[in-house]
């Protein structure tokens, strides 16, 4: 192997990229760290308003194999300068963890704070944070099962993802649940097998989605009703499931709450109070609407169902009476799709 065949670059007194003849390899303080794979990417043109980091581009592109690079024009050379350009580009950029794939970020990350450099400290658990609350389904897979999450605490993970707005709120309801033996957990997406197939009834889940709580769970009563009349805070829910419990009416003020953002509200009803008509009011976005409750009738007023003005389907658990079912089937004639499951 000819010596010009051999490249080095040094990104800073860390960080050090060398090109072998065939191979990029990262060496930090000296010590070989990784081989560099290739990152060359094939992006639809439609897709690239939707770019915000890496971790997109690989969410929504088709990988170009190593073999292919011929095909393209790209030497192993030529990658070797690119992955020095990415590299220098995240350094000078306070390790930003959206301009390198977080495969490579966050363990390059963790290893230079083991070597005590400062601004790597000051971004590691900022940037975890960040990321699990805006990045990819994988990203955050990536985050968890490789136990990057449990160097933060769930305070610090719920305020350094979210708006100071939203993670108050979402602290103060895990403050006071927990008072009543009710416990959160954040999860990636309501469709893994924790959620579907809990034990536990003290469990809560909640996930992330966009620097915002995307999927919330809530036990709604008396005691809830000052934390429920908050939120409006969330911004970007889309999806409520709530567990219904007594109401008091004097703790009932729905006036001031409109959660704009929420298209899909499941309520599970197992008390036999009433569910308070004014509820729906809202949510006036509200698209897809599920409610089982084993009483006839605990919502005396349908009225506000029909008032729903975008609803596309009502999901529920034949939980109403004769004369409040034959009232709401005038939502068919508007093209909402209603389905009846009979106990």
């Amino acid at each position: 192997m000819d010596s010009q065949d051999k490249e080095e670059f040094i990104i800073n007194q860390h960080l050090t990229l060398k090109f072998d003849g065939e191979k990029t390899k990262i060496f930090v303080d000296g010590e070989e760290f990784l081989i560099c794979k290739t990152a060359i990417l094939d992006i639809p043109k439609e897709k690239i308003s939707e770019i915000g980091s890496i971790d997109d581009i690989i969410d929504i592109s088709t990988l170009i194999e190593p073999e292919d690079l011929e095909e393209y024009g790209i030497t192993p050379l030529t990658e070797f300068w690119a992955h020095c350009s990415n590299l220098q580009v995240w350094a000078e950029n306070g390790y930003n963890s959206d301009l390198l794939d977080s495969r490579l970020a966050f363990p390059l990350l963790k290893r230079l704070v083991d070597l005590g450099d400062t601004k790597a400290k000051i971004m590691f658990k900022e940037e975890i944070a960040r990321r699990y609350a805006y990045g990819t389904y994988d990203t955050q897979h990536f985050l968890e099962f490789e136990e990057f999450l449990d160097y933060l605490t769930m305070e610090e993970l719920i305020v350094g993802g979210l708006s100071f707005e939203e993670s108050s709120l979402l602290l103060d309801i895990i403050d006071f649940t927990k008072q009543i033996d009710i416990n959160y957990e954040i999860v990636k997406s309501f469709d893994e097998d924790k959620v579907r197939h809990r034990m536990s009834s003290s469990e809560r889940y909640l996930t992330f989605k966009n620097g915002h709580v995307y999927v919330f769970e809530f036990d709604f009563f008396y005691k809830t009703a000052h934390l429920f009349n908050r939120f409006s805070a969330f911004k970007g829910m889309r999806n409520l499931i709530i567990n219904l419990g007594d109401l008091k009416r004097k703790t009932l003020d729905f006036s001031k709450t409109r959660c704009e953002s929420i298209i899909a509200l499941d309520i599970y009803h197992y008390r036999p109070s009433e569910i308070p008509p004014q509820i729906f009011d809202c949510f006036p976005n509200l698209e897809y609407l599920t409610i089982y409750s084993p009483f006839k009738s605990r919502l005396t007023n349908v009225d506000s169902i029909i008032s729903l003005k975008k609803l596309k389907t009502l999901d529920f658990n034949d939980c109403f009476s004769e004369k409040h079912l034959n009232k709401l089937l005038i939502l068919e004639d508007r093209g909402v799709k209603i389905t009846n499951k009979k106990n």
